[in-house]
């Protein structure tokens, strides 16, 4: 194993001839000599036991023999396997001498023991004082097994971006035509990070220096996603780690003022505003199959909603009308006049059977979405601003409101009594840009960042999550708040479990992403692009 050779770096055995009789273990006539010889003799035949004693009985004479620990630390982990005691031995040679060749040495049990963690804080202590240079170019292959050892466990824990940082200190000084078979493992684990950060074209290029150095002893399916690369760039080399659900058949002018589409909280339909037609557009996600075409004033939020299961939608048209239409056909079920001449509807949902409108004004309408019947009203604290972003709660209990010309800040109001009841402000040139669905977390994007934000406390920021490159302006959170889903310059679909803070790219557009939207369970997510193409993406493949 590459770890023992490490080891064997720094641990070079002395070959001592084998004792021809046997002796007695602890001896008072024995000098140090004497008990290195014999230990050694154990160690040697294999005698692993025989041996620890006698470096007891050299360690009660001789406490201070630092050639002692030094030999006992290499049987304990060449020949027991006892990292930990060759580790306290190591420790008690290296105060004894304070040499570095010692830390070399201990060192390369802490690789052999796989703690990387413990190996790379080892590696910079001693760059720090510039003690390395004693040790020539064998530190530098310690060196490089730790940052490696700690990028692969990185990788298996998808910590991607921490893993790059440590892969890039293990390949400095190495050229690609150094490396071997046995550095595979490595290759493909950069390769995946780098493909799952959404960096393709150098994921591409790792992949394809593994087949390059592999040859026949290449991975059968790296040999043909290589080959798939080649014939056809980048988007077929990753088709293979994405699920398309489908493409919307569009036909028009996709997007608006606010959001393009929407998904129903079942997730079985979803909206597309035509902003030039002022038509609200279904269509079933499982096949992307077209459903009713509505007429529709707006994308705002205050212009439609969803009932929770999805068989309904109310609509406020260009006559300023509100009705409640089926959604597989667009049949009106119920007329609802709610607008009184010159008001502007603000917020629209759907919470059990019932339909709340938010007007500019503030005032809060309830209406039973069976009969039209009034079942409450309430008014808020402010009214609510022109072109405002109004995020309902599941429940249909509160709301968030963001305005439009302070998009980092954000006032909640429960929609009960009408009270302010928290606020936060982002700063930074950031936009709140989507909620979960308890309102309890908002997605917050700057041009090269998300993170995550919480208004409890006056506005606490839990996550941030950094990418290096422009994010647009648009990222969503699923009704949970356990998953976030953004779009970038590159086309790029990215979900990110923010329990874990695990990035995956899971979708992938020939331009730009304008908007992305999240169904409330988090298995879809919607892009729409600059060229004006609309997809839907699974999140959570195989759902």
């Amino acid at each position: 194993m590459r770890t023992i050779q490490y080891l064997l770096l720094f641990l070079a055995l002395a070959a001592l001839p084998l004792s021809a009789a046997a002796q007695e273990v602890c001896d008072p006539t024995y000098t140090a000599t004497d008990y290195r010889f014999y230990a050694l003799d154990a160690a040697a035949l294999g005698d692993a036991e025989r041996a620890e004693s006698l470096y007891a009985c050299w360690e009660a004479a001789f406490p201070d023999d630092d050639k002692l620990y030094l030999d006992r630390a290499a049987v304990r982990a060449e020949i027991a396997g006892d990292y930990a005691g060759a580790l306290a031995d190591l420790e008690r040679a290296e105060a004894l001498t304070g040499s570095v060749l010692v830390s070399g040495r201990r060192l390369a049990v802490t690789l052999a023991q796989g703690d990387f963690d413990a190996a790379v804080r080892m590696v910079e202590a001693l760059e720090q004082d510039n003690r390395w240079r004693i040790l020539g170019d064998g530190f530098t292959t310690l060196r490089r097994a730790a940052y490696q050892g700690r990028a692969m466990m990185l990788v298996e824990a998808s910590s991607y971006e921490a893993a790059l940082a440590d892969f890039e200190l293990a390949f400095e000084g190495l050229d690609e035509e150094d490396l071997t078979p046995a550095d595979g493992p490595m290759v493909l684990s950069v390769a995946e990070a780098f493909l799952q950060t959404g960096q393709l074209e150098q994921a591409a290029r790792g992949y394809t220096a593994y087949v390059g150095f592999m040859g026949s002893d290449a991975d059968p399916e790296i040999v043909a996603l290589v080959a798939a690369l080649e014939e056809n760039g980048v988007a077929a080399f990753f088709a293979g780690e994405t699920v398309m659900r489908a493409e919307l058949a569009t036909g028009a002018a996709v997007g608006g003022s606010f959001s393009p589409f929407r998904f129903s909280p079942d997730g079985s339909i979803i909206g597309l505003y035509f902003y030039r037609e002022r038509r609200l557009q279904l269509f079933e996600t499982a096949t992307g199959a077209p459903l009713a075409g509505i007429d529709a004033a707006s994308d705002l939020p205050g212009y439609y909603a969803f009932s929770p299961d999805g068989t309904r939608i109310a609509v406020i048209g260009s006559d300023g009308a509100l009705t409640i239409r089926d959604t597989a056909a667009g049949d009106v079920l119920l007329d609802l006049p709610l607008l009184n001449g010159g008001e502007r509807p603000a917020g629209l949902a759907f919470a059990d059977d019932a339909v709340i409108l938010l007007v500019g004004s503030g005032e809060v309408r309830r209406f039973n979405a069976e009969t039209g019947r009034s079942v409450g009203s309430s008014t808020l604290d402010d009214p609510i601003p022109p072109l405002a972003g109004v995020f309902f709660s599941a429940d249909g209990a509160s709301i968030a409101v963001v305005r439009s010309d302070i998009p980092d800040k954000a006032a909640l109001f429960s929609l009960t009594s009408g009270r302010q009841t928290g606020s936060f402000e982002a700063g930074g040139s950031q936009i709140i840009s989507d909620w979960s669905g308890d309102l309890r977390f908002a997605a917050v994007v700057r041009r090269d960042s998300i993170a995550l934000w919480t208004p409890a406390l006056g506005g606490t920021e839990v996550q941030r999550f950094e990418f290096g490159k422009d994010l647009g302006r648009n990222a969503a959170l699923d009704a949970a708040g356990e998953t976030l889903v953004f779009g970038d310059e590159d086309g790029l679909i990215t979900a990110i479990d923010l329990a874990s803070g695990t990035r995956r790219v899971i979708g992938l557009h020939a331009a730009e992403i304008a908007y992305v939207e999240i169904s409330a369970d988090g298995r879809l997510a919607a892009a729409l692009d600059r060229d004006g193409t609309v997809r839907l993406w699974e999140i959570r493949q195989g759902d």
